[in-house]
């Protein structure tokens, strides 16, 4: 199965300036939300258009990000969606790492940045402990 092409359509980010909170006491929130599927015929198989976004929303509100993203994904000789017009669960589970890992969340975090906002995901906290001696 190959995505064969992505497109970010729109960037969308606000902050609100009244909220002060501090960082301990700030939750986010990320989502890719799928809004319209078209099946497509392949030659061979079928393949999808899939409009998404990728939404991030901040407790308290401290502001949101919104990346638009078009995927043309194509199932290589194989489905691609369901006889109900769903995705299969591979092809959301690869849709879905996409957009987590290339340039929608890159997109998000470039505005985050510039909004001066956490970041849309969360990493890993390192913790250093120290080693006693015995």
């Amino acid at each position: 199965m190959t995505v064969a092409k992505v497109v970010i359509k729109g960037i969308e980010g606000k902050r609100n300036e009244k909220v002060n909170a501090p960082a301990h006491e700030i939750s986010v929130e990320t989502n890719v939300v799928i809004k319209k599927i078209q099946r497509l015929k392949a030659d061979p198989g079928e393949a999808a258009l899939i409009d998404l976004d990728l939404e991030t929303h901040y407790k308290p509100d401290l502001g949101s990000l919104k990346v638009s993203v078009q995927v043309l994904y194509h199932g290589d000789g194989g489905k691609v969606m369901t006889e109900k017009d769903q995705l299969i669960p591979q092809t959301a589970a690869e849709i879905h790492s996409l957009v987590l890992r290339g340039a929608p969340i890159l997109a998000a975090i470039g505005i985050a940045r510039e909004l001066n906002l956490p970041m849309p995901i969360n990493f890993p906290r390192v913790e250093i402990k120290k080693v006693e001696k015995k």
